[in-house]
């Protein structure tokens, strides 16, 4: 099985692949390629960066090179995949079998406050800022993120804005309705 996890950021996907992660599924982010590259090329790996190298290799080598990527490290085992941010990504992927994907979202005061939480290199942003990053991943097109052209193909809409229990609770429902 292949669980595809997109979403708002700091909308819980990190959470829900974690919880995947201790029920036996491998773990594989899409933007894992993109890091990869921001160090080939000597480059920070802030939001804005890591935003402009993904929309270059989607451009470049196809706007679901990401996906394949990371079908190709997956194998056959289960596995959760995080950071589909094209419209393209999710289509290949959907073409996987076993593939379910799901969309999580939170309000946005409640995935700031996260960000500010949790203290990542990539969130060090006011809150205006958090706000126009969000706005240029949304809505993009070609080879653009555009999360949400990539929500409207999710199989399944989580809405997260109660505790980790809450949401594992969610988690375990879908996979229930998707094994059988």
């Amino acid at each position: 099985m292949i669980i595809g996890v997109t979403g708002t950021f700091a909308s819980g996907k990190d959470t829900i692949s974690e919880y995947l992660q201790q029920k036996g599924f491998f773990h594989f982010s899409l933007s894992d390629a993109i890091r990869d590259e921001c160090d080939k090329r000597g480059l920070p790996k802030d939001r804005d960066t890591l935003i402009k190298l993904g929309n270059e290799l989607r451009s470049t080598l196809g706007n679901d090179i990401l996906a394949r990527r990371a079908v190709e490290s997956a194998g056959s085992q289960n596995s959760v995949f995080t950071s589909i941010r094209n419209p393209d990504e999710a289509k290949f992927l959907k073409t996987q079998k076993g593939f379910v994907l799901i969309n999580v979202d939170a309000p946005i005061e409640i995935r700031y406050q996260r960000i500010v939480d949790r203290k990542r290199e990539s969130d060090m942003v006011d809150f205006e800022t958090f706000k126009a990053q969000e706005e240029l991943e949304t809505n993009g097109t070609g080879s653009q993120q555009n999360l949400a052209g990539v929500a409207a193909l999710a199989d399944h809409q989580i809405q997260n804005d109660g505790t980790k229990d809450d949401l594992a609770k969610k988690i375990d429902a879908v996979l229930n309705e998707s094994q059988n």
